[in-house]
């Protein structure tokens, strides 16, 4: 597991720190080893540059993180060891996070992270996109024969969705990535970092 976690040292700057060994999970906790995070771009970069005038550094955001279930409290029964979750847990990018279950901060199986599909403008409160729940769908004019025609689209690579990644980095390179995000954030459109031992 890595004890490792991503941190802003002050406006522009950011390294990895230190992260302690994590206690064992409560009754109704998950402990989730980090495979895999996303940075989003707009948050952590007004957080990396001080946009709010407000920012008490060090400073750790991140919010999308993807890892295995390593070890769980005696009340959990809907997760097994080994389980692959996905949180969106404000508490930084990290290599193990103590997830409380109660607090319905983990998807739940098979659910839909978000779809949305529009041929008009549509107008979402900043809320809508950070509750508790993530079982948000919406759409708008079309079909369920045009999510076929766009499914068979992309299985014939006529239309291509990885170039939405632009960087996959290991953990190590955070600190380089979070100087693009400073320097040039026209760079970058997504980034996951990993966290497998052989990104280290």
């Amino acid at each position: 597991m890595r004890s490792i976690g991503i941190e802003f040292t002050g406006a522009g700057e950011a390294g990895l720190f230190a992260l302690e060994s994590p206690p064992r999970p409560g009754p109704t906790e998950l402990l989730v080893r980090t495979r895999f995070s996303g940075v989003t771009n707009g948050t952590e970069r007004r957080g990396l540059m001080n946009d709010f005038g407000t920012t008490h550094y060090p400073l750790r955001w991140g919010y999308q993180h993807v890892g295995l279930v390593e070890a769980m409290g005696e009340q959990v029964s809907a997760f097994s060891v080994g389980d692959t979750v996905f949180q969106g847990i404000q508490d930084g990018h990290r290599g193990w996070h103590l997830v409380d279950i109660q607090r319905g901060r983990l998807l739940a199986r098979h659910g839909v992270v978000g779809a949305l599909a529009s041929r008009q403008e549509a107008v979402f409160d900043h809320g809508m996109f950070h509750s508790l729940s993530a079982s948000m769908e919406g759409s708008s004019h079309f079909t369920l024969e045009d999510l076929r025609i766009l499914l068979h689209l992309v299985r014939l690579g006529t239309i291509r969705l990885a170039p939405m990644v632009s960087h996959r980095v290991p953990i190590a390179e955070a600190p380089r990535i979070y100087g693009l995000l400073r320097d040039k954030p026209g760079e970058l459109l997504g980034v996951i970092f990993h966290w497998s031992p052989q990104a280290w």
